[in-house]
């Protein structure tokens, strides 16, 4: 008997076959076929084994409370229980920021606990924070709020709206009704209040959903670039979260989605209930030469071949015990473009050594850097867990040449 893991019901699209056994890893979040193959006059038993792995991403924490103690600094704050979509989340440790100013802070220490004890402050100085929480699987939170939402009290109404608590798929206490116009009498407005502006944000819709909904109930979403209208049909997907788009929203604080019976007959009734939004995540990161920690001595070069107008650099020939260390702070589980920025030469070595720890290990990549340089050159893609990505360049390579550490750049593909 043959198994066939197809992302469709063509063949060509065949991404893992096995005789009576698959043992898939890793697999992007997606639709998959299951095709098996073997003789019609036999009876067969199949059994499903079915690992999903949790990517969804914590929420963050509001509360973080500040307390002097004979001379040191007490920081204490609330775990967040929920991820961003609501469900149960299950915090492992907390990463701790700091710096003299709130675009400078650097990552200090990390906890496993909801509080710790600061003793190495300087009297001089005006410190800030910021707290970063990871998840058992690895999934990190954003540095900012993590979504706003404006449920229907929080909302402005004109026209003749009517309050219910009724159906139990709703959002809140309550939820607004009002029966269809068709000429846009009755509109409610959400205005959201961004705490992180000028990116892009996922925007989402609830509702209660029931038979007599308005199935093409008018959204407008006005952002930066425009508006753009949506008809939803309220008679389905009620009591969840509908996703509605990505917009980009800069500080000004005058946008807002409405609702309306724009396109509802009178014997529809278009719902009001709540609206969320997200901040997109970043695709794209990346870690200059000072992001990196060095082991080793290296040598600085001010240069303008360099990313940002530096570099480091050391000579070969060691066992791996100097090195420079990037980790980036990742967002999600996932597959990475992972790129390197250095200055070539002719005395620079053909094997430099990159390893990139990937989810399922170590893999190491052997750059020329006498080529090429000055520019993102490309190491690949790789699968990689937030927990424990990080890529490090080490002096284990040939003598009689230098390696080159600058910057390293993370693209997420999927």
């Amino acid at each position: 008997m043959d198994l066939y893991l197809t992302t469709s019901c063509e063949n060509s699209t065949c991404l893992f076959f096995g005789d009576s056994l698959i043992d898939v890893k890793n697999l992007s979040p997606g639709i998959y076929y299951l095709i098996v193959d073997g003789p019609s006059s036999s009876s067969y038993t199949l059994n499903i084994n079915f690992n999903p792995i949790d990517t969804s991403i914590p929420s963050d924490s509001s509360t973080l409370m500040l307390t002097k103690q004979s001379g040191q600094l007490f920081l204490n704050w609330i775990l967040p229980t929920t991820n961003i979509y609501g469900g149960p989340e299950n915090i492992s440790k907390t990463k701790i920021f700091r710096g003299t100013s709130p675009q400078n802070l650097k990552y200090y220490t990390e906890t496993s606990n909801s509080s710790i004890l600061l003793n190495d402050l300087s009297s001089s100085d005006n410190y800030f924070y910021r707290l970063g929480f990871e998840d058992t699987s690895g999934n990190r939170s954003l540095p900012c709020q993590i979504e706003t939402i404006i449920d229907n009290p929080q909302a402005n109404f004109e026209g003749s709206w009517y309050i219910s608590n009724s159906q139990p798929d709703r959002f809140g206490e309550n939820y607004r009704y009002a029966w269809g116009s068709g000429s846009d009498l009755n509109k409610g407005y959400y205005k959201p209040f961004l705490h992180c502006p000028n990116q892009n944000y996922n925007h989402y819709i609830f509702y209660s959903a029931y038979t007599n909904r308005c199935t093409s109930s008018k959204l407008t979403v006005n952002y930066k670039d425009g508006s753009s209208v949506y008809y939803i049909d309220q008679a389905s997907n009620g009591g969840k979260w509908n996703y509605v788009g990505s917009f980009y929203y800069d500080k000004n604080f005058g946008y807002n989605s409405i609702i309306s019976d724009g396109n509802c007959p009178s014997n529809s009734a278009v719902i009001a209930d709540a609206f969320k939004w997200i901040p997109s995540l970043p695709q794209e990161f990346i870690l200059d030469d000072d992001g990196a920690s060095f082991v080793g001595t290296w040598e600085y070069v001010s240069s303008s071949y360099g990313y940002n107008g530096d570099y480091y650099w050391r000579s070969t020939g060691g066992n791996g015990s100097n090195y420079a260390l990037w980790i980036p702070y990742l967002y999600e589980r996932g597959d990475y473009d992972i790129y390197v920025w250095y200055r070539s030469g002719t005395n620079r070595s053909t094997q430099a050594p990159f390893t990139i720890t990937t989810s399922s290990g170590d893999t190491t990549i052997y750059v020329n850097q006498q080529i090429n340089g000055s520019q993102w050159f490309y190491l690949g893609n790789f699968n990689l867990n937030p927990s424990t990505a990080k890529i490090k360049l080490s002096d284990n390579a040939p003598s009689g040449a230098v390696i080159v550490a600058d910057a390293v750049r993370f693209l997420k593909t999927n």
